[in-house]
């Protein structure tokens, strides 16, 4: 039996949002002596998964990304493709929302470390719970020969 596997795009787009995720976690754990440099590198590293995320959207959503194309190929998947697009907006919402808390923490020199960790976490275990959404939905679609498992 042959083995097919998703696109090499779907492939570098997890990938670069892989990257950004585990670059996000290096700064949560990153040690806070310094908490005023320490919330700007994990702003800069939002900053950075924010951009990523963005085009992760874009790419997957347009009428050339894989969502459209997995919905032409099964469109039994209609409900979890649209579970996915919703979780696309909750997360950039999320994203938004931490980066004006480490935003306006920085703004008045107050960080909360603990805080920022315990949001910037939530959002690093969002995203990687989505990644393993997207990669069951691409298996399902571009892997999975229908009525064989």
């Amino acid at each position: 039996m042959t083995t097919v596997y998703a696109r090499p795009a779907v492939s570098i787009r997890r990938d670069a949002l892989r990257a950004a995720r585990r670059s996000l976690d290096d700064a949560i754990c990153a040690p806070a002596a310094d908490s005023l440099a320490w919330a700007a590198n994990l702003l800069a590293e939002l900053r950075k998964l924010a951009r990523v995320f963005e085009k992760h959207v874009r790419e997957s959503e347009s009428d050339e990304g894989s969502l459209p194309e997995v919905l032409a190929l099964k469109p039994h998947l209609q409900s979890r493709v649209g579970m996915v697009m919703d979780d696309h907006g909750l997360i950039q919402r999320h994203i938004d929302d931490v980066v004006a808390l480490a935003e306006q923490q920085l703004s008045s020199h107050a960080v909360w470390v603990d805080s920022l960790r315990l949001n910037a976490a939530g959002l690093v275990d969002e995203v990687r719970s989505h990644q393993a959404k997207g990669t069951d939905l691409v298996y399902e679609a571009f892997n999975r020969v229908d009525g064989f498992g």
